[in-house]
């Protein structure tokens, strides 16, 4: 073979060698493939219950009201001091403690008369005292007692449960017992178990009204102390809560 013909298949294939040597070296372009990533399947179960609680009333809060008129401020004044230290010396021998009374400021308003003149023609010493019974079976003979004093009226006599949020959370945890129970029996029965709670959401809870009765002339027909038949009756006040809840299955 003669050396112009070496020569030329030399450079030939020093060409080829290195346009392939450049080609390999050439960035390439990604290649682009559909990839869908496969999520585990979600496995729960969701229930809801609502429990409630009926739970005995154990507080009573009432206002007392001692309400002096006379003709001399003096004497009005005298009169209401008067009714106001036993009115709380009848609250302590029932043992109603001090905390749990609370005195109003003393008020005086001046009576005028009609005339255009408006005379001074009396003054009425009004004060009033907040008190709250822990002890119920003490409100009857308390009522009883408090005739014997010159009070004027009794009014906003409310019944209510003094450790509400206590017994609101019990509402709530046996509502939450009810919802696992009830996912339980769920799961049984398409032969699974429940693990742990993924989600849970409280159910708008409520509890009802305190049982209020007004101004006690109201009931009487004017006679301050003729109570109504329900007033010292057993009471009660519904508590309710509800919750909805996911559970694991497996």
């Amino acid at each position: 073979m003669s050396q112009k013909i070496q020569l030329f298949l030399t450079v030939c294939i020093t060409i080829i060698t290195g346009m392939l040597l450049f080609s390999a070296l050439r960035p390439q372009a990604p290649i682009l493939q559909d990839i869908t990533i496969k999520q585990p399947e979600e496995r729960s179960i969701t229930v809801s219950a609502r429990e409630k609680l009926e739970i005995q009333v154990d507080m009573a809060e009432f206002l007392i009201v001692i309400e002096v008129e006379e003709d001399e401020l003096a004497d009005a004044k005298m009169k209401n001091e008067e009714a106001y230290l036993k009115t709380v010396q009848i609250l302590g021998n029932h043992l109603i403690e001090k905390k749990d009374i609370i005195t109003g400021d003393l008020q005086v308003f001046i009576e005028r008369s009609y005339t255009l003149e408006r005379e001074i023609i009396g003054y009425k010493v009004f004060r009033s005292l907040e008190v709250t019974v822990h002890d119920l079976a003490e409100l009857e003979p308390l009522f009883t007692d408090l005739q014997n004093v010159n009070i004027s009226r009794i009014e906003h006599i409310m019944f209510s449960v003094s450790n509400l949020a206590f017994y609101q959370e019990q509402a709530l945890q046996k509502a939450m017992q009810t919802a696992e129970n009830k996912a339980k029996a769920i799961a049984t029965g398409i032969h699974q178990q429940i693990g742990g709670i993924i989600y849970m959401m409280e159910l708008s809870n409520s509890t009802s009204n305190p049982i209020i009765y007004g101004d006690m002339e109201e009931y009487s027909g004017g006679s301050l102390f003729n109570y109504p038949s329900s007033l010292f009756s057993a009471k009660i006040i519904t508590i309710e809560a509800g919750v909805e809840v996911s559970f694991e299955l497996k």
